[in-house]
């Protein structure tokens, strides 16, 4: 989120995984109401299955929650791959970035720090990926 001009701060976020948490916000972070633009999700020892995150709107002030169900739309192979979330606003975009380089007829999805990479995007998303 900090190299696309977002105007957000996250507030809390959850990773859950298949078997456990693999990534949360820190109880006294959140306590004492420190704010953060970026962060990395790390999920190399257990699948994802849902991301919850509390961002607030730094434009608005508003405060928004989501939680993405990303069982029905993560790939099965996810070697080598980074999860990560964009927000605009009141929306949350969840991607994740491919071990593949973008070819250059293929449009950029995604944050401009992954451009050179392809990109899923996951939510919000109709289609299934299994």
């Amino acid at each position: 989120m900090g190299y696309d001009d977002q105007h957000a701060a996250v507030l809390d976020f959850l990773l859950m995984g298949e078997n456990a948490k693999i990534a949360e916000t820190q109880t006294a972070y959140v306590e004492k109401g420190h704010k953060w633009y970026f962060e990395g999700l790390g999920f190399q020892y257990d699948r994802p299955t849902s991301l919850y995150v509390k961002w607030q709107d730094d434009v608005s002030g508003s405060i928004y929650e989501k939680t993405v169900d990303l069982r029905p739309v993560i790939p099965r192979n996810l070697e080598a791959t980074d999860l990560y979330f964009i927000v605009h606003g009141s929306e949350i975009f969840v991607y994740l970035k491919l071990n593949k380089s973008r070819a250059k007829d293929k449009p950029i999805i995604g944050s401009s720090i992954y451009e050179g990479y392809e990109n899923l995007q996951l939510y919000p998303n109709s289609d299934s990926r299994k």
